[in-house]
C-alpha cells in the first residue's frame, strides 16, 4: 500500500464532537470506525496510530458512543447497553425513545447529508470496534435501509479470526477479563469453526480501559497468556481487545523468542491485531466496491 509522505491531519468532524477524522475530506475511500464505548481518548489514540498507516486515497472517521455508554465493554450487558445508545444516536433507534432518555443528541443521520448528520450508506465500510460478538453488528445489518449500496459491516472478532485461520492451522485468543473465555468459546462455535482449529481463549486480568490506560503494564500478562495458548496448541495468536492496538509487534517478538516456545520447535508465532485487520479489510472491500447483502 502506498503511504503518504506526511501523515494526514487529525480533526474533529464538522457534524459531531463525537467523531475524530484522519485523511483528506476528498478521499475516494471513506471508512467509519464505530467505537462502542464512551472512551473518546481511545479513539483519538487510534486515529494517531493510523495517521501514517493509511494511503492518501483513504479517510477514516472514528465515531465515539454517547457519554452514557460504558467506558469499557466487559461483557454482554455492556454490549447491549452500548448498542441501544448508538442506534439511537445514529438515528436508527426506536422513534418512541426521547433523546433525553440517553443524555445524547442525534449526530449522524441515514440517507441524507445535512448540518445534523452524514449518510452511513456513503461509507465504503463500517467497523464495529469491539472484539466480541457485539450485538451492534447484527443490529446495524438489520437497521440500515435496504438499498443496492449497503456498506459492509465488519466485526473485529470475525475478521481477525478469519485472518488467523489463513496463517496457521490453529489459533488462540488473548483477551482482557476471564469472563470473556466462555463467551468467546461460544462465539467461535457460532462462526462454525472446527474445534480442532481453536486452542481456546485466555483472559489476562484487565479490562479494555485499563489496557488502554497502561499499555506497558498490560504487555507482560498478555505475553504470558499467549505463551500458555501456544503450549495448548495455538499456532497463531489473536489479540482479543481493540485496546491492544500498539502491542502486536512486542508480543509477537516476545512469544516467538520465548525459550518455552523455541523448545517446542516453533520458529515464529504470528500475532494478529483486530483494529488493523478490520481497517485493512474495510479498505479492501471499499476498493472492490462490494456491498452487504440486503433484502426488502
Amino acid at each position: 500500500m502506498t503511504k503518504n509522505l506526511s501523515p494526514p491531519p487529525i480533526s474533529s468532524h464538522p457534524t459531531s464532537t463525537k467523531i475524530t477524522s484522519i485523511g483528506s475530506e476528498s478521499a475516494q475511500i471513506r471508512i467509519l470506525y464505530i467505537g462502542p464505548t464512551s472512551n473518546h481518548q481511545a479513539n483519538v489514540l487510534r486515529a494517531k496510530h493510523f495517521t501514517s498507516r493509511i494511503s492518501s486515497d483513504v479517510s477514516i472517521d472514528f465515531y465515539n458512543a454517547p457519554k452514557a455508554a460504558p467506558r469499557s465493554i466487559d461483557g454482554t450487558r455492556d454490549g447491549v447497553i452500548s448498542t441501544a445508545l448508538i442506534l439511537q444516536d445514529l438515528g436508527l433507534g426506536d422513534a418512541q425513545l426521547e433523546k433525553d432518555d440517553y443524555n445524547t443528541t442525534k449526530s449522524i443521520g441515514v440517507g441524507s447529508k445535512s448540518d445534523q448528520g452524514i449518510d452511513l450508506n456513503g461509507y465504503g465500510a463500517l467497523i464495529v470496534g469491539c472484539f466480541s460478538n457485539h450485538p451492534l453488528v447484527p443490529a446495524l445489518r438489520e437497521s440500515l435501509p435496504a438499498t443496492p449500496r449497503v456498506p459492509p459491516i465488519i466485526s473485529l472478532m470475525e475478521v481477525t479470526i478469519f485472518f488467523a485461520l489463513q496463517l496457521g492451522p490453529t489459533f488462540g485468543i488473548v483477551t482482557t477479563g476471564r469472563q470473556w473465555e466462555p463467551i468467546f468459546d461460544e462465539a467461535v462455535r457460532a462462526l462454525g469453526i472446527s474445534p480442532s482449529r481453536y486452542a481456546g481463549t485466555r483472559g489476562c486480568g484487565h479490562n479494555a480501559a485499563s489496557v488502554g490506560d497502561s499499555v506497558d503494564g498490560a504487555v507482560q500478562p498478555v505475553i504470558e497468556a499467549a505463551i500458555e495458548l501456544v503450549k495448548n496448541g495455538a499456532s497463531v495468536i489473536v489479540l482479543g481487545c481493540g485496546a491492544m492496538i500498539t502491542m502486536r509487534k512486542a508480543i509477537e517478538d516476545a512469544v516467538s523468542a520465548s525459550p518455552e516456545i523455541q523448545a517446542r520447535g516453533r520458529v515464529h508465532v504470528p500475532v494478529i491485531e483486530g483494529v488493523q485487520g478490520a481497517i485493512d479489510q474495510a479498505i479492501a472491500f471499499a476498493r472492490m466496491m462490494v456491498s452487504s447483502a440486503s433484502s426488502r
